[in-house]
């Protein structure tokens, strides 16, 4: 019975419920310099007021970067002044499972904004669709996490703790989670509702955001056959990674998930074009799986160690083979460390999940997030939530009502399984 009064409310209330995400996505919430800094506060407290609202116990607090600037994955520089997480709690009644719903509150920044159909913060609704820079990245997952809250709370009370995490510096590196795992906050199982087009999700690639600088020797271009091109030596350790990525298409595999690529996405070296540069620097993506595949089926677990091995392995096998870079090496240093993430296919809350959405589809996550932080910390976690990634971390970008709305019925039918409800 309360399952049937949790989902009348909450198709009851649709219009309120899209009122309290277009409320959200008009508060500017963006990153600053990719995380350096951010506009997250008043996104947060807009947020805590309503987890008040509901009956939650609410916490803002700062992350601490002493507390997790030993961490590999720790972001480096980043400012927390005036950027709260936001940690609401509702404690059950005991007996039951406890589950963390985690969110980030931050975007990217808007970019050019006459490039936009619609004004990035207006939150304009087309037929089945809301505009607005977070839209699907990920506004719309937290505000149905909280909303899916509300509802159970209403008509239920909890054997579980739920704890709910709106969190800052996601984009930037995802410090804002990283801090809450090493404040202690702990469950049974989370689920992160990132962008997933209500697939449930229970694995994640890895990332690493990789700097290499070459050095050359800087001179004038008519003595160019006696000097070292930084750009030219660059070109070849660029193409001695893509060599790399060759060898790891053809022999890497995932059943859900892209193989890994590395990818170029910026170079920059020399003063002028009249010039011989003297040093050159390029920033790779480096996107790999959690478990790799071979043509045999034989599967492994894989790190971001691993993979930076590699990486390594890979530039040294380059610069021997030329002169200058045998004795000039290139410098490689990691500026973004995001280790992949797996959860067994037998974990009880994907079946959960999937009775929930109606035989939801289990696939993977192909980028990476928060939920790594999460399970290093021992908790299983999943992801699920509305909206596309091709839609994120661009202009125009959106997300379905439809999929709102059936994201919030989603979360809420299966907290109270999980958590299980206390019988009145």
């Amino acid at each position: 019975m309360n399952r049937q009064k949790v989902l009348a409310y909450i198709e009851e209330n649709t219009e309120s419920a899209i009122t309290f995400l277009c409320e959200l996505l008009k508060i500017d919430s963006s990153d600053i310099g990719h995380g350096l800094d951010g506009r997250e506060e008043a996104a947060q407290r807009f947020l805590q007021e309503r987890l008040q609202q509901i009956g939650m116990e609410t916490k803002l607090c700062e992350p601490d970067y002493e507390r997790i600037r030993n961490h590999v994955e720790c972001a480096h520089g980043h400012s927390y002044k005036g950027r709260p997480n936001l940690v609401g709690i509702m404690k059950g009644t005991g007996g039951g499972r406890s589950l963390i719903l985690n969110g980030h509150v931050d975007t990217m920044e808007a970019g050019d904004e006459k490039l936009w159909k619609y004004e990035p913060w207006s939150a304009t609704r087309e037929g089945d669709d809301i505009y607005a820079l977070g839209a699907c990245d990920m506004k719309a997952g937290l505000a149905a996490a909280v909303l899916a809250v509300e509802a159970v709370h209403k008509f239920t009370r909890l054997k579980g703790d739920l704890i709910l995490e709106s969190v800052v510096d996601e984009e930037g590196g995802g410090n804002g989670t990283l801090d809450l795992v090493a404040q202690g906050y702990k469950a049974d199982a989370a689920i992160i509702s990132e962008p997933t087009e209500l697939k449930i999700m229970s694995a994640s690639r890895g990332v690493l955001v990789t700097h290499i600088r070459v050095t050359g020797e800087a001179s004038h271009p008519n003595y160019k056959w006696e000097k070292a091109n930084a750009i030219e030596k660059a070109f070849k350790v660029c193409q001695g990674l893509y060599e790399l990525e060759h060898r790891w298409l053809a022999t890497k595999n995932h059943p859900a998930l892209p193989r890994p690529t590395i990818t170029i996405g910026k170079i920059q070296g020399g003063i002028a074009g009249t010039a011989v540069p003297a040093s050159c620097d390029m920033d790779f993506d480096i996107e790999f799986l959690p478990e790799e595949y071979d043509l045999n089926g034989v599967c492994r677990k894989t790190t971001g160690n691993d993979i930076l091995q590699e990486v390594t392995d890979a530039v040294m096998r380059t610069a021997a083979s030329d002169e200058w870079l045998k004795e000039h090496i290139p410098r490689i240093h990691v500026d973004q460390w995001v280790e992949p993430h797996s959860v067994d296919k037998d974990f009880e809350l994907i079946s959960i999940m999937q009775r929930n959405h109606g035989d939801g589809v289990v696939s993977a996550f192909p980028a990476g997030c928060d939920a790594r932080h999460l399970a290093q910390a021992g908790i299983p976690t999943l992801i699920y939530g509305p909206g596309s990634m091709s839609d994120a971390h661009n202009v125009n970008e959106k997300v379905s009502i439809s999929q709102f709305i059936t994201c919030i019925k989603t979360l809420a039918l299966t907290i109270m399984d999980w958590c299980a409800v206390e019988e009145s």
